[in-house]
């Protein structure tokens, strides 16, 4: 479970207040073709989805860097990506997560967690022919 705090001047001094408890969250570990986990400010997520128009458009998500043991982290009730237009968390989604110094993308559908959730992520250079 993660607290976010946040400064509440309507708050009386030497009170805490709880903005929000973020419980639905997915941990990524993303990796190249050797398993070495790829820096963090070299990736990029978006959310994929069709406009009104039926054309392919994206949003971006916000990556979170946490620790070693869960490195990347993605907030699913938090991040307005990954919400619908009313602003209620979509179910299940379509990520494409893209690292500096690979050519293609990786194309991942995920559903939203109940709690928490796991995923590795593995680039790997395109073999020449």
């Amino acid at each position: 479970m993660n607290i976010i705090l946040e400064q509440d001047s309507n708050a009386l001094m030497g009170e805490v207040v709880i903005v929000d408890i973020q419980t639905r969250y997915i941990d990524f570990n993303i990796v190249d073709e050797n398993g070495n986990r790829i820096n963090w400010e070299n990736i990029h997520i978006e959310r994929l989805f069709l406009d009104e128009d039926g054309k392919e458009d994206s949003e971006d998500i916000d990556l979170k860097y946490i620790n070693e043991n869960n490195p990347y982290r993605i907030y699913w009730s938090s991040d307005d990506g990954l919400q619908d237009k009313d602003g209620n968390p979509l179910k299940k989604t379509m990520l494409r997560i893209k690292a500096k110094g690979y050519e293609e993308p990786i194309i991942i559908t995920v559903k939203r967690p109940k709690h928490h959730s796991k995923k590795t992520i593995r680039f790997k250079h395109k073999k020449e022919k």
